[in-house]
């Protein structure tokens, strides 16, 4: 580029900014106007609520400039530049003023302080429900006025540190008891296998936490054993809302922006997970970013970060994919040998919730203190989350060890699962005992000895939808199925022999040391 036009660039820019200085500026000085827009000591109406909000001006981490207002009411988050903040400046006018401004005052006023905001304001994170206090503790919003601050030392109950939105669909926390215990609620909801109890209780844990990863809770079980009633009463004990659970999410867009405007999602009835949502629930549960061409602009960018706990309920298997599996924890519902009234329920519900909620803000207190001491557990995909639950065990009355063991076993029963109803495993599972558990080939010899036995199995084996149709989709099919395999004892390689050739071995382990081939 030439230094004329590098030269031209730069004064440009500090044009613009000296711009955008005096607008700031201009808002909150009377300097000179006639006396149609000025007040009767000379300054502009707006003066007044514009130097009074520049103390509570204030961006997030992504940028986004707002209000931070507090009030009887308690506080709130205004994000500056749509109708609502015009909306909220035009009402702080009327109490600085006691009459309502015009509505390009108010514009002006939310423009000017949208600037400083964004040039002159500080950086301060807003959040729902939860987010970080102090170094590594945690802040839980009870209400718009109090929350709860844990810290390694201390859990203290009093007015907001930290800055949260508060979307109209948000109800009230219950105020905790310190002194409580979590079995009334579990009872409530109906959890009675002990390792259940403890999947329930450590996927509470790491909930109330800013970040995760966040295990994907999978309630599942016959009609009639109260699925949806168990999903909200998880739901409420965190994250009580007015949206108690979601149906037809389609697109990874639509996920995206739900997740982003709110704490914990729960989906409710799911019959099926489409392939392209798979891969955002998963990125969801440990961290997401989607960046977009923003609408009607050419080179902006709009994006959204979100890191949300999930819950499912449904009857069939959502486990045919390996990484959501992974990520999930199943809890397998029994059918009830009675029913409750609603009302009954929810009367039992929030009863249990304060003693709950108590007993889940000491274990997390108890975390903190042991996390640095405690070991990362090895061969697990959440381990993070699965640390600190562990270094939580003394808190919750559990013997070392007690959470991570839970957690194998009930991986090992999403594995059973999800493998009952795959047709490859199945055809896959007979030619190995037919075959002294060895299948070895190219991968096309491999697909049509699959097909070959499907068709002495079951005609109809083949026509389902997760049947591979092609020597490639059988290929991708056992590369994504290969951990799964390997967690059942078959061990599965792909390798290239020649040039253009490749051969697939699939040996059970357990078979080959049982009979000593």
């Amino acid at each position: 580029m030439p230094q004329d036009s590098i030269d031209s660039s730069v004064d440009q820019e500090c044009k613009d900014q000296e711009e955008i200085r005096a607008q700031i500026e201009g808002v909150g000085k009377s300097g000179e106007c006639d006396d149609s827009q000025s007040g009767d000591d000379g300054e502009l109406p707006a003066a007044n609520t514009f130097e009074r909000l520049l103390e509570d001006c204030y961006k997030d981490i992504d940028g986004t400039p707002y209000l931070f207002l507090r009030g009887n009411d308690g506080s709130e988050v205004v994000p500056l530049g749509d109708q609502y903040s015009i909306d909220v400046i035009s009402y702080q006018y009327y109490i600085d003023k006691g009459s309502f401004p015009k509505k390009k005052d108010a514009k002006e006023i939310v423009n000017g302080l949208r600037l400083h905001a964004t040039f002159e304001s500080a950086v301060a994170p807003v959040a729902y429900r939860v987010q970080t206090f102090g170094s590594n503790g945690m802040e839980l919003k009870i209400n718009k006025k109090q929350s709860v601050k844990v810290t390694e030392e201390t859990i203290d109950i009093g007015p907001h540190i930290g800055h949260f939105y508060n979307p109209g669909h948000e109800l009230d926390l219950p105020l905790p008891d310190l002194n409580g215990s979590i079995d009334p609620y579990l009872e409530v909801l109906g959890i009675d296998d002990p390792d259940d109890k403890v999947m329930i209780v450590g996927s509470l844990l790491i909930y109330l936490c800013p970040s995760g990863p966040y295990p994907i809770i999978v309630f599942k079980g016959p009609h009639g054993c109260g699925k949806t009633t168990t999903c909200t009463g998880f739901k409420s004990i965190i994250d009580p809302s007015l949206i108690e659970k979601m149906t037809d999410v389609h697109s990874p867009r639509d996920l995206y922006v739900v997740a982003g405007q709110n704490r914990v999602l729960s989906f409710d009835n799911v019959s099926e997970i489409p392939d392209k949502l798979f891969d955002a629930h998963c990125t969801i549960a440990t961290g997401a970013q989607r960046a977009e061409r923003k609408l009607y602009t050419n080179k902006e960018m709009s994006y959204v970060r979100t890191e949300n706990p999930q819950i499912f309920n449904g009857i069939p298997n959502l486990f045919h994919r390996e990484d959501f599996r992974e990520r999930s924890v199943l809890i397998e519902l029994p059918k009830r040998p009675y029913r409750r009234s609603l009302a009954e329920y929810k009367q039992s519900l929030e009863a249990s919730k304060p003693r709950a909620l108590g007993y889940l803000l000491n274990a997390m207190q108890e975390g903190l203190n042991n996390l640095q001491s405690t070991a990362t557990p090895q061969g697990l995909r959440m381990a993070d989350a699965a640390r600190f639950i562990t270094a939580a065990e003394p808190a919750l009355g559990w013997k070392p060890g007690t959470f991570v063991n839970a957690y194998r076993r009930n991986q090992l029963k999403a594995i059973q699962e999800s493998m009952s109803e795959e047709p490859v495993y199945r055809v896959l599972r007979k030619i190995l005992n037919d075959n002294n558990g060895r299948l070895v080939g190219t991968p096309t010899i491999v697909f049509n000895k699959l097909n070959l036995e499907a068709d002495r199995i079951d005609l109809s084996i083949r026509q389902e939808k997760s049947w591979p149709k092609g020597v490639n989709a059988l290929s991708a099919k056992l590369n994504r199925m290969e951990g799964t395999l390997h967690s059942l004892g078959i061990s599965f390689r792909s390798e290239h022999v020649a040039a253009s050739e490749r051969r697939i071995t699939i040996v059970d382990d357990v078979h080959t040391n049982q009979t000593g081939v």
